[in-house]
């Protein structure tokens, strides 16, 4: 008999971020009465391809092998959010992806690990006495792993690490949006067109806005000096970024500037 040996490996995904007006209740718990803004939801995917099985002596044995853990994350916010208020909210629910992540790989990996049931699936060499039927038997074995994948996470990550905003959150988050965007406004903020020379406030948010999660790969470079100076640096960002988006590459932040990165770019927290 060969000796048994199996690697659990994690793999994060790319949150995928939603519009809707309807998907997010069916992620909310009983009686949750508030309408939410956004809902931070992971879903588990797992691969056992990588699982080992082989006939020893007339006998099927499974013999270890691999096993892929992925979580996936949906980020589902409502549609009717102007995209000022959508920069402030999926800024909020990232900080949700994160604490998810989190519990993935330090709570839901080591109590996976310690589950006595799938111990005892994963510790088992000999699946059959005879190798009739095959594939079948493999198939029943590894069906009987994922259905225990599937029963520690929905016991522990379902309600663990599904985020739903408290009222204190909402609440916060909300009158972050209301200081930023104004209530009841549906359209982006305006700001001063700025350029090289010039320094404020304004000039700080967009090298923030410069220095988002997205600009770091699509733009290149070290992250931008949030020091309210529009330098040449400042510049160079602004007008490699215009050229990416085909739009006038003058290193101005105008009008049309300003609108393309709080749409598309919001600054990561």
């Amino acid at each position: 008999m060969s000796d048994l040996t199996l690697s659990l490996k994690i793999k994060l995904g790319v949150p995928e971020v939603i519009a809707t007006t309807n998907q997010m209740r069916q992620f909310l718990p009983p009686g949750f009465a508030e309408t939410p803004l956004a809902v931070t939801a992971p879903q588990y995917g797992f691969d056992l391809n990588d699982l080992l099985y082989d006939t020893v002596d007339g006998k099927l044995e499974y013999q270890g092998g691999e096993i892929i853990l992925n979580l996936i994350q949906r980020i589902l916010f409502d549609k009717r959010l102007d995209p000022c208020e959508k920069t402030w909210i999926i800024k909020h629910e990232k900080k949700h992806v994160k604490e998810n992540e989190k519990v993935f790989r330090t709570t839901f990996l080591p109590t996976l690990k310690a589950d006595s049931a799938f111990k005892t699936l994963t510790a088992t060499h000999i699946i059959s006495p005879s190798t009739d039927n095959f594939g079948p038997k493999v198939d029943a074995h590894m069906n009987k792993i994922a259905a225990r994948i599937i029963h520690v996470f929905n016991t522990l990550m379902a309600d663990s690490a599904r985020r739903i905003d408290s009222k204190s959150e909402y609440e916060d988050v909300d009158g972050k949006k209301k200081d930023y965007c104004g209530a009841g406004s549906s359209k982006i903020p305006k700001f001063s067109v700025i350029r090289k020379g010039n320094t404020g406030s304004d000039v700080a948010f967009a090298q923030r806005l410069l220095n988002g999660g997205l600009f770091i790969g699509a733009l290149g470079g070290e992250s931008l000096q949030v020091d309210g100076i529009f330098g040449s640096n400042t510049k160079a960002r602004v007008k490699k970024l215009q050229s990416k988006l085909h739009v006038s590459s003058d290193g101005v932040v105008g009008p049309v500037t300003w609108t393309l990165l709080m749409v598309f770019f919001p600054f990561s927290a």
